[in-house]
């Protein structure tokens, strides 16, 4: 285990002559995140550091945007994924264009992407557009759904494995929890039940160019949650 706290400082003086408004500055100063620039090769650093024949679960301190990991995993391990299906609340243009990277260079049979109902309302105008043009004509999906799930799914030919934790995709900046495992009943029972959603709720398919807003209905609460568990007694 990983747990990597220094980013963190709690020099904290509170038993000083001062008052307490100076007291509770000083609190609030020394308790900030000592920030480091949050960078793509932050993210470089920690894919080389995983030995992918090992299982992980780890506090990291938020240096990159977890949606880079991927990327640089698949650079710097030379994963050649089948698929790739990744979870999330929702993402930023630059994890837009960093799935366009690994779905471009690895000639990978699709991503699957699942977002949240909250993301595609509230970034319509803004996120949403720029997403659906990258991803026109190229094998990315997109689900819809009243999601809160960190998952990333790297299904391989020779090992697949898991990746989940607290991180959105564009997360960065915060302690964050990070578990990659290669348990494959674990593993299998992610993959069928993001299938699950994916069948269901898929609104964009990108190597067609389709917008299929039609299937994006009974996909919140407890008929999400038992249509999610139907498919995987089905499957």
């Amino acid at each position: 285990m990983n747990f990597d706290f220094s980013s963190l400082s709690f020099d904290f003086d509170l038993f000083g002559e001062n008052n307490d408004d100076r007291e509770t500055c000083e609190l609030l100063k020394t308790a900030k995140l000592n920030l480091r620039p949050v960078t793509f090769e932050n993210a470089c650093d920690m894919a080389k550091a995983i030995d992918l024949t090992e299982d992980y679960f780890a506090l990291v301190s938020g240096k990159f945007v977890f949606g880079d990991l991927l990327e640089a995993l698949c650079l710097k391990k030379a994963l050649k994924p089948v698929r790739l299906y990744v979870s999330t609340l929702g993402l930023s243009p630059d994890n837009v264009d960093s799935l366009v990277n690994i779905v471009d260079y690895l000639y990978m049979e699709e991503i699957n992407l699942i977002v949240s109902s909250y993301y595609a309302a509230t970034e319509r105008n803004k996120n949403i557009p720029y997403m659906v043009e990258q991803f026109a004509g190229r094998n990315i999906n997109v689900a819809v759904c009243a999601n809160h799930a960190k998952l990333a799914l790297f299904e391989c030919e020779e090992q697949s494995f898991l990746i989940f934790g607290s991180a959105n995709l564009s997360s960065s900046n915060n302690l964050e929890v990070f578990a990659l495992v290669h348990d494959p009943s674990v593993v299998e029972y992610a993959r069928r039940l993001m299938s699950g959603i994916m069948s269901r709720w898929t609104v964009i398919r990108g190597s067609t160019r389709e917008t299929v807003f039609q299937n994006n209905k009974n996909n919140r609460n407890k008929a999400l949650y038992q249509a999610a568990l139907q498919f995987l007694r089905e499957d």
